[in-house]
């Protein structure tokens, strides 16, 4: 014959509320796509660490001003290791800060469409003024 106990437990603290996030964001962290992941990581980091991680600055030729080649190819030099453009800026640079914007545009959108969405949500429900059980479509005249 099984016993029916009940556990009564007090309410979680603080540090445990924190510890019971974490662990459930790490589970989520742990079933998700991990390729996928790691290059958002990556991309954020890039992002953050921009000033420290380009070789130039994005927005200065590197001297003198000219079409450098590619490391890989032969005249190439380690200095632009992927080229420069035509006013002379190195390219791996302007990509690494580059990234920057494209991190905040995207969440930007979202947030954008996402309010655009609701407000076109609500005028259409307010335009309406039907009981919420019917449908609401205009009948032709």
């Amino acid at each position: 014959m099984a016993s029916d106990q009940v556990l009564i437990t007090s309410p979680p603290t603080g540090v445990e509320q924190v510890a019971t996030i974490a662990n459930r964001s790490w589970g989520i962290l742990k079933e998700a796509p991990k390729l996928p992941v790691g290059i958002i990581l990556f991309v954020a980091l890039v992002a953050i660490f921009a000033p420290l991680l380009a070789p130039h600055d994005s927005e200065t030729s590197v001297k003198p001003i000219e079409i450098f080649e590619p490391a890989v190819f032969a005249r190439g030099s380690w200095n632009t290791p992927l080229d420069t453009d035509f006013q002379g800026r190195d390219i791996l640079s302007r990509l690494i800060y580059g990234a920057r914007t494209s991190l905040i545009i995207g969440p930007l959108g979202t947030v954008f469409a996402g309010m655009l969405g609701v407000t076109l949500g609500i005028v259409s429900r307010m335009r309406c003024q039907s009981p919420p059980e019917r449908e609401c479509i205009s009948q032709p005249a």
